[in-house]
Order: C-alpha cells, then sequence, then structure tokens
C-alpha cells in the first residue's frame, strides 16, 4: 500500500525556518516572534505583502529548507510505516500471520 504523506506541518515544522528567513530579508525586527501564520499575516499587511511573503516562501523551501525540523511523533510514525512494511510480504500476508 502506497500512502501520500503532506511534508510542510505534518512531518516537518518550519516556523522556525520563517522566522529566521524573515530576519534574513530584514522583513520583521530580530526579537519579533510568531507562528508561520502570524508572519504571513503580518507581511500581508505591508506594503508589497504579498510578493514578499511569496520570495520568503522561495527561500524557506529553497535554501533552508535543509533547516526545517521533524514534529514530535514524525520520525516515530515514519518508524512504524518502515516496520509494518518489512513485515508484509507479497499479496499482503503478514510475516507473522497477523
Amino acid at each position: 500500500m502506497r500512502i501520500g504523506i503532506d511534508f510542510d506541518n505534518t512531518l516537518a515544522t518550519y516556523d522556525a525556518v520563517f522566522l529566521d528567513g524573515a530576519r534574513l530579508r530584514d522583513l520583521i525586527p530580530k526579537d519579533w516572534v510568531g507562528t508561520k501564520k502570524q508572519l504571513r499575516d503580518r507581511l500581508r499587511t505591508q506594503p508589497n505583502g504579498e510578493e514578499e511573503w511569496q520570495k520568503l516562501q522561495a527561500l524557506v523551501y529553497g535554501k533552508l529548507q535543509g533547516s526545517a525540523r521533524l514534529k514530535e511523533g514524525a520520525a516515530w510514525f515514519l518508524y512504524q510505516c518502515r516496520s509494518e512494511q518489512s513485515a508484509t510480504q507479497g499479496g499482503g500476508t503478514k510475516v507473522d500471520g497477523r
């Protein structure tokens, strides 16, 4: 069986990466804190805000993507998926008979 998993904010969290990117581009004060959504909403209220938000997304999902962190439980979930796959033989018969 194959399943699709959304990476952004399902397996990985980008809140800190967006803040770092916004600081690199001088879009927010160095001491500003908030979530990705709060940052997006803040930027969109500024002149050229939507354009700045899109440029920030390109930076974060490009050069800064490696800075994203796994969300709590994501590694365990992926491990469980891998373990389940390893325990299944062709035709869907489980090795342990379940």
